[in-house]
C-alpha cells in the first residue's frame, strides 16, 4: 500500500510541475488591432510564442527586433506600420525558431497625393511623390510563407490638370502638373535552415510607378493650348535576398523596376514626356544549400546553389584491415570480406560577394568496386548497393533482394567518391586506384632436399621452392624437431 500511495503522489507532482510550465504567449486576436512602440516592445520580445491574428502596427524607427520561439501570422493577420511613420525608414527584424506567415506583411509605401484640377489660366500642381517601402529581415530556423510579403515602392501621385481659359478672362490655359515619382522598395533578407514557399505565396519588391501627368488646359474657341505634364520617373526595387540550407519555392517572388508614368495630354497635342524608368533591375539573390528553386521570378532571380563537392579532411588514406602485405604498390590479402576505411570527407565553404553560400550537408559515399576491369556491387548493409555513410564498409559482394556474398579470388580496383545533399560528387579517391588481390589457395608445398654443411653446430636445410597463382611468395616456415630422451621430439619453428 505504501509503494502505491508513493506512486500516485509522484505522479501528482509530476503533473503539478508541467501544469505550472505555461507557455509565455502572445495574441493579438482577430478584429483587434496593438500598437507596436519604444514603450511596450520589451514585453514582446524572448517570448515562447506570437500570434497575430488580427493587425499588428509598427510605430518605432531605426531597426525593430522581435524574437519569439515560434511566431505566427495566421490567415487574416496583418503586421504593417502606423500611418505616421509613412516617411520615416525603419527595419523590421524578426527572430524565431519557427516562422510561420499564412496572412500579410505589408510594408508597402504610401502612393503619392492625387492634384486636382488648376484653377482658371493656373498650372496644375505636381503629383505627390511615393513613399518608400519599409524594411524586412527573417531570421529563423524553419520558414513557411503561404501568404503574403509587401514592400513595394509607393505610385506616384498624378499631376494636376492645368486650369482652362474660361472665356471671361480670356487668360492663356495652364499647363499639366508632372507626374510624382515612384517611391522606392523596401529590401527583405530572409535567413533560414529551411524554407518552403508555397504556391500561394507572393514576395514583392517592386519600384513604384512614375505618376500621370497632367492634363493641359482647354484655350476655348480661340488660341493655344497648354503643354501636358510630364510622367513621373520610376522607383527603385528592393533587393530581396535568400539564404537557406534547405529551400522549396513554389511562390512569386518580384522585385521590379518602376516604371515611368505616362505624360499628360496638351490641349495643343504636346506634352512634356513620359517618365523615365529606373535604370537597372534588381533581381531576387538566393544562396541555398539544395532543393528545388524552379518559382516565378520577375525579373528572373540570380542562383547561387552550392556546387562544392565534399574533399577530403586531411591527406587522403585507403588502408585494409587484415594481416596482408603490400608488394610493388598492390595489396595482398586472404581475407575475402575485408574491412576498408578512408579518411572522412568534408564540406567546402564558398563564397560568392563576400557572402557565404550555404552548405547542403554530407550524404553518402559511394564505392566503385572492379574485379579484372568490371564493375561489381558492394553490398551496403542497410543503405543502398554500393552506399554508406560512415567511411568504412566491408567489402561483400551485393545482390538485389539477395543476401550478400564474399568476394571471389582475383584482382580488384576500388575507389570511394563523396557525394552531398545537393548531388555534388567528389572525384575518385585514391586516383590511380586502390590496387589489392585476394588470394585464398594456398601455395603449392615446398619438396624438401636433401640437407648440407651438416656439422655438431649448424645444417643447411634444401627444398625446392613452391611456386603461387600470383607469383607472391610471403614466407617458407621451418619445422626444426629436436630429439628428446624417451623417443620424444620438440619443434623448434622458424620462419623464413
Amino acid at each position: 500500500m505504501r509503494k502505491k500511495t508513493f506512486l500516485l503522489l509522484s505522479l501528482l507532482v509530476l503533473l503539478l510541475l508541467i501544469a505550472t510550465q505555461s507557455i509565455n504567449a502572445i495574441t493579438i486576436s482577430a478584429g483587434t488591432s496593438f500598437t507596436l512602440n519604444s514603450s511596450n516592445i520589451a514585453s514582446f520580445n524572448n517570448t515562447d510564442q506570437i500570434i497575430i491574428n488580427g493587425t499588428l502596427y509598427i510605430d518605432m524607427t531605426g531597426t525593430v527586433n522581435l524574437s519569439a520561439g515560434n511566431f505566427i501570422v495566421n490567415t487574416g493577420g496583418k503586421i504593417t506600420y502606423h500611418s505616421n511613420k509613412a516617411d520615416q525608414n525603419f527595419t523590421l527584424k524578426i527572430t524565431a525558431d519557427s516562422c510561420e506567415i499564412y496572412g500579410s506583411i505589408d510594408f508597402a509605401g504610401q502612393n503619392g497625393k492625387n492634384q486636382g484640377k488648376a484653377g482658371v489660366g493656373k498650372n496644375g500642381s505636381n503629383g505627390g511623390s511615393g513613399k518608400n517601402g519599409k524594411n524586412l529581415i527573417l531570421n529563423t530556423r524553419q520558414l513557411k510563407i503561404s501568404g503574403t510579403i509587401d514592400t513595394n515602392g509607393g505610385q506616384g501621385g498624378k499631376g494636376g490638370n492645368g486650369g482652362d481659359d474660361d472665356l471671361v478672362h480670356f487668360v492663356d490655359p495652364g499647363r499639366g502638373g508632372d507626374g510624382g515619382n515612384g517611391g522606392e522598395a523596401g529590401n527583405i533578407t530572409i535567413t533560414a535552415e529551411r524554407f518552403i514557399f508555397s504556391s500561394s505565396g507572393t514576395i514583392t519588391a517592386n519600384g513604384g510607378k512614375g505618376g500621370k501627368g497632367g492634363d493641359g488646359g482647354d484655350p476655348g474657341w480661340v488660341g493655344s493650348g497648354a503643354d501636358g505634364g510630364k510622367g513621373g520617373n520610376g522607383g527603385a526595387a528592393g533587393q530581396i535576398e535568400i539564404i537557406s540550407t534547405y529551400l522549396d519555392l513554389d511562390g512569386k517572388i518580384e522585385s521590379k523596376k518602376g516604371l515611368g508614368g505616362e505624360a499628360g495630354t496638351g490641349s495643343n497635342g504636346k506634352n512634356r514626356g513620359n517618365g523615365n524608368p529606373y535604370p537597372i533591375d534588381y533581381p531576387a539573390k538566393i544562396f541555398y544549400g539544395y532543393g528545388d528553386a524552379t518559382f516565378s521570378s520577375n525579373p528572373a532571380a540570380q542562383l547561387y546553389p552550392d556546387k562544392a563537392a565534399p574533399l577530403p579532411e586531411a591527406a587522403f588514406r585507403i588502408t585494409i584491415e587484415s594481416n596482408g602485405v603490400t608488394r610493388n604498390g598492390i595489396y595482398y590479402t586472404n581475407d575475402n570480406s575485408p574491412v576498408v576505411n578512408w579518411t572522412r570527407f568534408q564540406e567546402v565553404e564558398e563564397y560568392y560577394e563576400g557572402k557565404l553560400i550555404p552548405i547542403s550537408g554530407f550524404k553518402h559515399y559511394e564505392i566503385k568496386l572492379f574485379k579484372d576491369n568490371q564493375r561489381i556491387d558492394v553490398d551496403g548493409g542497410s543503405n543502398p548497393l554500393n552506399i554508406t555513410i560512415q567511411n568504412k564498409i566491408e567489402l561483400k559482394r551485393g545482390f538485389l533482394n539477395s543476401p550478400p556474398s564474399n568476394l571471389e579470388d582475383g584482382n580488384y580496383e576500388l575507389q570511394v567518391f563523396a557525394s552531398d545533399m545537393a548531388n555534388n560528387q567528389s572525384n575518385g579517391y585514391p586516383s590511380p586506384a586502390f590496387k589489392f588481390i585476394i588470394d585464398t589457395n594456398p601455395p603449392t608445398t615446398p619438396v624438401l632436399k636433401p640437407e648440407s654443411n651438416v656439422s655438431t653446430t649448424q645444417v643447411t636445410a634444401n627444398w625446392q621452392p613452391s611456386s603461387d597463382n600470383h607469383q607472391i611468395i610471403d614466407s617458407y616456415e621451418l619445422q626444426v624437431y629436436e630429439s628428446l630422451p624417451g623417443g620424444l621430439q620438440k619443434p623448434l619453428t622458424n620462419r623464413i
